[in-house]
């Protein structure tokens, strides 16, 4: 791997990590209060933290791949969808021991829909390497949670997901993508029409 390479890679490690890491909090704060029967608090970690990560998306995507600023529209549509991910995910756990394939493609399907939501809020056609990356870091995310993260604190349990999961978006979505021409293949979160999303 070239030295261009690892330094793109690397810095886009860096800002993926800072945008995912209030995401991944959301879940883990909000799964703590939950399962203390503290709904209002478990309603506050998921709020802040999705709202959080969607603003960080939105300030410092274009650190990574360039290009313009995120619309509103895309800011709002991540906000709501990864309210509802959370949400349903901190009930998944509470309710359902661990059946591997079941986790596993739960985090695929959530991954996929990620893509679709922010591919229509940015008014164009999901990519298969962002919806493929999407897929890979939920999986992975489900799959550390379930095996992982549910026995640990909050913020180191979180961390190290986000680890994985940061590593994971990384290694599909960004490996190779500096070799292409200018275009809206560049950029790995858009398909034909301009703006992107994390």
């Amino acid at each position: 791997m070239h030295i261009p390479m690892v330094r793109k890679l690397m810095h886009a490690w860096f800002w993926e990590y800072i945008q995912n890491t209030p995401l991944i909090l959301a879940f883990t704060y909000g799964f703590a209060q939950f399962s203390e029967g503290d709904m209002v608090g478990a309603g506050r970690a998921i709020l802040s933290g999705v709202i959080a990560g969607a603003l960080l998306i939105r300030i410092t995507e274009s650190r990574i791949e360039g290009g313009e600023v995120e619309s509103w529209r895309e800011t709002a549509t991540n906000i709501f969808f990864f309210s509802l991910a959370i949400s349903f995910f901190i009930f998944y756990f509470s309710r359902t021991k661990q059946i591997l394939h079941i986790d596993i493609l739960s985090g695929i399907i959530t991954g996929v829909l990620a893509s679709v939501f922010q591919a229509f809020a940015a008014r164009s056609r999901p990519t298969i390497r962002h919806t493929v990356s999407l897929a890979a870091a939920f999986a992975a995310a489900v799959w550390l949670i379930r095996t992982f993260a549910l026995t640990q604190s909050p913020l180191p349990g979180a961390l190290t997901i986000n680890l994985a999961v940061t590593t994971v978006i990384v290694l599909i979505e960004y490996r190779g993508a500096s070799s292409r021409s200018n275009g809206a293949e560049d950029n790995p979160h858009q398909g034909n029409l301009p703006n992107n999303a994390s």
